[in-house]
């Protein structure tokens, strides 16, 4: 097993530690994952209208 499969446990034990104690957390954690994907949805629409013009 690698290093990352090894300490994967203890990334979830630490992340479900932290959704038990800061709720609010992980509604931040998800806004800002949902506003980057909507950017970067955003700049690749932007990227393709601009192959258009060319």
């Amino acid at each position: 097993m690698t290093t990352f499969e090894t300490s994967m446990p203890t990334v979830v034990l630490a992340l479900s530690n932290l959704i038990a104690t800061n709720p609010e957390v992980v509604s931040d954690l998800i806004k800002a994952a949902g506003q980057s994907a909507r950017g970067r949805v955003a700049g690749v629409a932007r990227w393709l209208g601009g192959l258009e013009r060319y």
